[in-house]
């Protein structure tokens, strides 16, 4: 059985030796006198179980898996080197990242890849990719976090989830033990500033300056149906319900939970015109065959085409004008957020707003009755 020994340094300091015989050949494990007399009895006690289990051949105790998952990597390195612990390739950073982006290659949307590929690259310019991957420390965690600030808040806490989201997959895949990322928090924010109300006058005028009839459908899309960005693109004309003037939309955003791979939209008047005259024009299949690299670029030359200034966040503030409006002429919320394909906590977080209007609908007498109270006389005098 293991057997401890107190070492006396020339200092004064204590250090210890673990000394045991294992298959007839005898180790001595020095441990310095950094570690305390508690942390060698655990070590021997580890060492103990190790040996007892294979001279019955059985398993180790749990005690002893539990120990040497939470060890520190320079007792592990000690265990490995007396044969206790089997030796573990320690990967670099950079090669597991190589490997989870291989992974995941096939397995999500190309915009969710181009995501991670990016944090693949900010989570490098503070992380050294030559560290392996089982040594990164909460100190990297920390200093990734604060590299993250730099950008938006909302972007820096997709960093943090997607992170998270990377040691999930390493804990998965045995290359560490614990998620170094789980109690790492960042609040994304809303960004009042970015927020712009499209005025009914301007979406007249920029759907008169779209430059064919598809893109006249893509603008009716985005403003009065409240689509995002690319959804339009999934659309044929089988989705059309020209009889109940009702409308199909596939979401890829939310179609990974159930029940929410589309959503029926109501085919209010401006997009049933504008998608009347397009099919008028006997197109293919697909309403759509626009490439949506172009969106962003071609969208706010329409807009400048128009007489006014690119608003930021061109597609967001066109779903939000119209989540407002619809709530305003008087549709329930839960109603208008299912049109919309979005949750009551995401429409109240990012999407309603107190708009203008609603103070002056207030003043309205009209919309108050009569005033049912006698005004005051104040007597002169």
């Amino acid at each position: 059985m293991a057997t401890i020994t107190e070492i006396k340094r020339k200092n004064g300091r204590v250090a210890h030796s673990i000394r045991f015989t294992r298959n007839g050949r005898r180790h001595v494990l020095t441990m310095e006198s950094a570690f305390t007399r508690t942390d060698v009895e655990e070590v021997a006690l580890a060492i103990d179980d190790v040996l007892v289990a294979e001279r019955m051949g059985e398993s180790v105790k749990r005690r002893t898996k539990v120990f040497f998952e939470n060890a520190p990597p320079v007792i592990l390195d000690k265990l490995v080197a007396v044969g206790i612990v089997d030796a573990k390739p320690h990967l670099l950073f950079s090669e597991v990242l190589l490997r989870f982006m291989d992974d995941i290659q096939d397995k999500v949307k190309p915009n969710t890849l181009a995501s991670y590929n990016t944090l693949v690259r900010v989570i490098l310019q503070c992380i050294d990719a030559r560290v392996p991957v089982d040594r990164i420390s909460d100190n990297e965690v920390a200093t990734a976090t604060d590299y993250f600030k730099q950008y938006s808040p909302l972007t820096a806490k997709l960093f943090v989830a997607q992170s998270r989201k990377i040691w999930n997959w390493l804990i998965q895949e045995g290359y560490c033990q614990t998620n170094i990322w789980k109690g790492v928090k960042l609040h994304g924010q809303k960004i009042q500033g970015r927020d712009f109300e499209i005025p009914e006058a301007w979406s007249e005028h920029i759907l008169d300056s779209c430059p064919s009839q598809q893109w006249r459908v893509l603008f009716a899309l985005w403003r009065y149906g409240g689509l995002r960005r690319n959804e339009p693109l999934a659309l044929t004309w089988s989705d059309v319900n020209w009889e109940r003037r009702r409308l199909c939309v596939h979401s890829t955003k939310t179609e990974r939970f159930e029940g929410r791979e589309s959503r029926i939209i109501p085919l209010f008047p401006e997009i049933e015109r504008e998608l009347s005259d397009l099919f008028a024009m006997e197109v293919g299949d697909r309403l759509i065959t626009l490439s949506s690299r172009s969106f962003n670029t071609v969208f706010a030359r329409i807009v400048q085409r128009a007489g006014y200034k690119p608003w930021p966040r061109l597609f967001q503030n066109l779903r939000a004008t119209r989540e407002n409006e619809l709530i305003e002429r008087g549709f329930p919320a839960h109603v208008v957020g299912e049109w919309l394909g979005h949750t009551a906590a995401v429409q109240a977080k990012h999407y309603l707003r107190v708009l203008d209007s609603y103070y002056e609908t207030a003043l309205e007498t009209h919309s108050l009755g009569e005033a049912k109270t006698k005004p005051i006389l104040v007597k002169k005098g």
